[in-house]
């Protein structure tokens, strides 16, 4: 299983307390990347590797498992819990089960005291990561409408994807975990 060791097995710390050390979490790929998953996979749930030589399954203890490696430099090296960064982590919002995702990677994330930021916020050109809008997709009749200004994005802040984020930046506003 490819880890994040690839790069903080590599890492050395650089002496500046003032230096983040950041990752992006879109594992497993084929679950996250809309292309790849065409429906076939879910979370917690059996997902084809990247390499497509085998099906692994992936739920909070996997996760754990493949972001292990920072959490193994950050020990190694005495950095501080605000020095680590998740600085992107995501999947596309129609995924099944994104929220359980969500929820598993964040909690590993306050559990760890880490910063986080999910990939992406109200993105205007493509609503695939446009987690307000809940996990339907939108119409293509909808989609020229928006653009024509004759309608606007039906944001849905309750859906299950987006109350898990909200709580858990609540969390991580409030400085501890959940």
């Amino acid at each position: 299983m490819k880890t994040c060791s690839n790069t903080f097995d590599k890492f050395k710390p650089v002496d500046d307390s003032n230096i983040l050390y950041s990752f992006h979490m879109y594992e497993p790929f084929a679950y996250t990347n809309l292309k790849l998953n065409q429906d076939n996979f879910a979370y917690p749930g059996h997902v084809q590797s990247f390499d497509g030589k085998k099906v692994e399954y992936w739920n909070k203890d996997k996760l754990k498992l493949y972001i292990e490696p920072v959490k193994i430099f950050q020990e190694k090296y005495n950095i501080q819990d605000y020095q680590i960064l998740a600085g992107e982590f995501g999947g596309h919002r129609c995924s099944k089960g994104l929220e359980h995702y969500f929820r598993d990677l964040t909690s590993i994330f306050n559990e760890y005291n880490w910063h986080f930021a999910v990939y992406g916020f109200r993105e205007d050109m493509w609503d695939g990561m446009d987690y307000e809008l809940g996990s339907k997709k939108l119409s293509w009749k909808d989609w020229q409408a928006i653009e024509e200004g004759r309608m606007k994005k039906n944001y849905l802040p309750d859906n299950p994807i987006f109350k898990i984020l909200k709580k858990e930046w609540s969390s991580q506003l409030a400085g501890h975990s959940s």
